[in-house]
């Protein structure tokens, strides 16, 4: 039977008519058959059939089963034919004459599939004809009007006084395209390489066979074609299976990585898909074929990524040695990734279309901000969700490298929004991969190494494999430590330590038990003691005279005492035939609960809401528990106002958020564990407590004077008055819900201020999803519990366009579910505590995140380091609250223009410079001179001068009729401007 009953519940016709056919094939033949012998040789031939028929249905339900548990297809693995033909009888209301359903017979449904073909060969050669034209049309119409009719690609805003873009296709702007287009040119900080070693020979002669017929296939696809070759990239195979090989492309060894810059970026996570999905959603799985090999490799890398094929393939008459170079993205060439990655977040755009167009399967009208805190909190709902004018939640997609995750609120929106991401994606020429699809499920196979189920509620395991898999490493490491406790393989232990903390990603409660790893491993150093615990800085003096070599270790350590205990608990943990499911969101689950839980060097106290009433407790410590440290009294008084809680009231299934005001107690939870012995114990208890009371915990650090606002500081010291024990209601203390705007107008005028002439664009939820993909300058604002899904949102916009500008301002609260990856998405954060955000009533200070513009292939890497070493140093000292908030917004201003001088925002000029009927020039003034990023308009036209036309320019560049010019100031305030190749004109 089908494995998701509710997927197929339409197909109830086409179940009982197979159901007849098993019956058929168990019951005896009717007396109205023939008589005799003959008649009983026909009935069993009917049986017999039937059951064929019967089993053949069974075979392909078990097989259907297992390809969708899959989480690799093999290259020649079948297309799916049969998703489409379900969903085709699903989706149409089929109506015979009279207006009733049709019930289609076994021998219909039998000739669909061949019908389907035919249909969709025609089809195809129908998408194949309007695409030529609709290209064929551009070219003729779009692209010789932008050059000599229309050439403008910026438009003149009377109130802002200045030229704007004119959004394109998807709102991608032609810069974009010219990526897509020619590829994407890099930073080479070195000398480019000149390896010319040839390539060696592979002795055995069936691999080589296996070899030769993939290069065969590289080439004839012409992803390695001829061309002029500097350096030589190597390649081997490596096994695939039993019989099959993978063909494995390196550019490391010829330094060809190594020469190359690339920034880091921020990819989508198994938790990026579970914030938007819910109880009863349904998803589906779109792969891109070929995913690197889809896009462009730069003219300027080519040459540098030459292949020797004189050994594997038969060398051309007039040389016998046979070099050829890349012309896509390889695999093993250090920026393929980032441009891949790039060019699907365009793709992204294009797949979303309009959001306000009724036909868009994407569309949506307006943000749901669901989010803890709030009087009308939902815990069964996500904390941020499109909304649809129907209420429903927005259909969607996450994309992980080549694997793109479409969900909807029914199969039908699901299986259509997955139909059209593969359309626009082979619109655009990135391959899909049909044979890979999975149907609409709300359980469907892996996707980012794990499995997410939305039945009764949003679920998350791991998938099979990789549960084995991390079961027998874990029996591995067992064995190893039977057998040789004193002589472990390190480089062994790090891989074991890598694959089952990428499982325990799924797990966060099987974090804790990787500590034996992490000390085993990391024991040899000079800072651990026996144990493997970390020293104290006291203790580190003692073992001055060791020295250890960065960046290397011994090949062998010895095991810690406590790593076969952890091995052995990860073994009870992975036991299970069936990897266990996490539950993330509840279609039933209980309101939530709001605590405080506060200790001193002598005493504690904890309160809890607990529907009206407030619950609470408070004690003295006991001497022996007085003398441990600070971090341990207030962890330990979360771990035990908590059990104490669950055996007062019914808080089993509920989702429960506590605070503290000990920033250690909130990091060693999140972590899921600590350095410290005795806190790592605590955090055990505190996870195993989770998952006993089937709850969802968040411990939150926050300020002390919100403590003593609440309450629980003076409950702690025996003072029952203050805070909610004498009225106060907890949501007041709770501003997990509101931004810095909206608790302090006064920060967003400062910031206004400071970026006068910037022309910011302040972003709200709706523009978190819609508005910050151009370039320009843009202002975030989340509330606190908000905050992660804007990390995700701005890594991916900067990854598309780095020449933007970005800030991010946030309270200090909540930060363990952001700040790290913040930190880690920007270049420069400060604390802001003074002027418009005043700490003494909003207790927490401010934060703003600074992400600075750049260019990939130029990105001026010095100047920036030097600029945030001017700055940093100066925004970031506590001698800065001493200085107005008016000083303090001039030098963030200075900072900001510095920067943005470093990667001046692009201005497009359509046409030839000179104006007339072919264009419009671009009249030009100095309208802020102390901003040298300024666009400028006005008084005194451009004149290119000399032997420079504008159409030889368009020639050189190929901007479809357009060039690019930069304006900036130089040192004597006066307009300088430059063409896109850099020649200063």
């Amino acid at each position: 039977m089908l494995e998701d009953k509710q997927s197929f519940e339409r197909l109830e016709e086409k179940k009982s008519c197979a159901a007849e056919v098993a019956e058929d094939a168990r019951s005896p033949p009717k007396a109205s058959g023939p008589t005799g012998m003959d008649g009983a040789k026909e009935a069993v031939e009917l049986r017999k059939g039937a059951g064929v028929i019967a089993t053949d249905a069974i075979l392909r339900q078990t097989e259907r089963k297992e390809r969708e548990k899959a989480a690799v297809k093999h290259d020649d693995a079948q297309v799916p034919e049969y998703l489409w033909v379900e969903h085709m009888l699903q989706d149409f209301e089929w109506k015979i004459k009279n207006g009733e359903r049709r019930v289609w017979s076994q021998t219909e449904l039998a000739a669909i599939p061949q019908h389907l073909t035919v249909l969709r060969q025609w089809a195809l050669s129908w998408w194949k004809r309007n695409l030529r034209r609709e290209f064929e049309r551009y070219l003729g119409e779009d692209v010789s009007a932008m050059a000599m009719k229309h050439p403008q690609v910026v438009e003149w805003n009377s109130k802002k006084v200045r030229y704007c873009w004119i959004p394109t296709s998807g709102r991608s702007s032609y810069v974009s395209w010219d990526v897509m287009r020619d590829g994407m040119k890099v930073h080479f900080p070195r000398e480019t390489p000149r390896h010319t070693v040839p390539q060696r020979d592979t002795a055995n002669l069936q691999v080589k066979r296996q070899m030769v017929a993939k290069l065969e296939k590289v080439r004839r696809r012409r992803y390695i074609s001829p061309g002029h070759v500097l350096s030589l990239t190597s390649f081997f195979a490596i096994p695939k299976g039993e019989d099959n090989i993978r063909m494995v492309y390196d550019g490391t060894a010829s330094g060809l990585n190594d020469s190359m810059w690339l920034p880091k970026f921020r990819m989508s996570t198994i938790e990026t898909h579970l914030r938007f999905v819910e109880p009863e959603t349904f998803m589906a799985d779109v792969d891109v074929r070929e995913c690197f090999l889809n896009f462009i490799l730069h003219k300027s890398i080519c040459a540098l990524a030459g292949v020797d094929l004189s050994l594997y393939l038969p060398p051309t008459e007039n040389s016998p040695v046979l070099w050829e170079c890349w012309s896509r993205a390889l695999m093993g060439a250090k920026s393929s990734p980032y441009q891949a990655c790039q060019g699907m977040c365009v793709a992204d755009e294009l797949i979303r279309g309009d959001p306000n167009c009724p036909r868009n399967i994407f569309r949506w009208s307006k943000v749901r901000m669901n989010l803890p805190g709030s009087e009308g909190y939902d815990p069964t709902k996500a904390w941020v969700s499109k909304i649809r004018k129907d209420g429903k939640v927005a259909c969607d997609f996450v994309g992980f490298v080549d694997d793109l995750r479409p969900s909807g609120p029914t199969s039908s929106e699901c299986w259509k929004a997955a139909c059209r991401s593969a359309s626009l994606l082979n619109s655009l020429g990135i391959q899909d991969a049909p044979r890979k699809r999975r149907g609409s499920s709300q359980t469907p196979g892996p996707w980012a190494g794990a499995v997410v189920q939305t039945g009764t509620s949003v679920c998350v395991l791991a998938s099979e494999t990789k549960w084995k898999k991390a079961k027998n490493q874990v029996h591995e490491v067992l064995e190893m430590i039977q057998s040789r406790p004193k002589r472990l393989e390190r480089k062994r232990l790090e891989q074991v330590r890598g694959f089952v903390g990428y499982v325990a990603r799924t797990y966060p409660s099987a974090v804790p038990y990787l500590t034996g790893l992490h000390m085993t491993i990391d024991g040899w150093r000079a800072n651990r003691d026996n144990r493997g615990w970390r020293l104290k800085s006291g203790q580190k003096r003692k073992f001055s005279g060791i020295t250890e070599e960065v960046g290397r270790g011994p090949a062998y350590v010895r095991a810690v005492p406590r790593l076969k205990d952890d091995m052995m608990a990860l073994g009870r943990l992975l036991e299970g035939e069936a990897p266990p499911i996490r539950t993330i969101r509840k279609k039933n689950a209980r309101k939530a609960f709001y605590g405080f839980g506060d200790a001193s060097g002598s005493s504690f106290g904890a309160t809890f809401e607990i529907g009206s009433r407030i619950e609470f407790e408070y004690g003295q410590w006991t001497t022996e528990d007085s003398e441990n440290s600070s971090n341990w009294r207030e962890l330990k008084t979360l771990v035990t106002s908590i059990q104490t809680l669950s055996e007062r009231q019914d808080i089993h299934g509920s989702e429960l958020f506590i605070f503290t005001d000990n920033t250690t107690a909130e990091q060693a939870y999140l972590k899921g564990s600590s350095k410290s012995e005795h806190l790592f114990e605590l955090v055990l208890e505190l996870r195993l407590m989770e998952m006993r009371l089937d709850m969802l915990i968040h411990v939150i650090h926050v300020s002390g004077k919100r403590m003593i606002q609440q309450g629980t500081d003076g409950l702690s010291r025996g003072d029952h008055s203050q805070g909610v024990m004498g009225g106060l209601p907890i949501l007041q203390c709770i501003p997990l819900h509101q931004d810095a705007f909206s608790r302090s107008p006064g920060v967003r005028t400062w910031l206004e201020n400071v970026l006068k002439g910037f022309d910011p664009n302040f972003l709200t939820p709706e523009g978190w999803f819609e508005h910050h993909h151009d370039f320009g300058n843009y202002v975030w604002c989340p509330p606190l519990a908000a905050a992660d899904v804007v990390v995700d949102l701005l890594g991916k916009a900067r990854h598309k366009r780095p020449e933007g500008l970005h800030l991010v301002v946030v309270p200090r609260l909540m930060t363990g579910r952001w700040r790290r990856h913040l930190q880690r998405g920007t270049d420069f954060h400060f604390l802001m505590d003074i002027g418009p955000w005043d700490t003494d009533t909003l207790f927490e200070p401010l934060l703003i995140f600074i992400a600075l513009p750049f260019r990939v292939h130029d990105p001026r890497l010095k100047e920036r380091e030097k600029l945030l070493e001017k700055y940093g140093g100066v925004l970031r000292q506590a001698l800065m609250r001493k200085v107005s908030s008016g000083s303090r917004r001039d030098l963030l201003r200075e900072f900001l223009r510095d920067a943005r001088a470093l990667c001046p925002i692009r201005t497009w000029v359509g046409g030839p410079l000179q104006g007339g009927e072919g264009g419009r020039s671009l009249d030009v003034s100095v309208s802020m001179p102390s901003l040298p990023f300024q666009e400028y308009h006005g008084e005194k036209p451009l004149d290119p001068g000399g032997s420079r036309q504008g159409n030889q320019a368009i020639d050189h560049q190929g901007y479809f009729g357009c060039v690019l010019v930069e304006g900036i100031l130089d040192g004597k305030g006066q307009p300088s401007w430059s063409f896109a190749d850099g020649e200063d004109k």
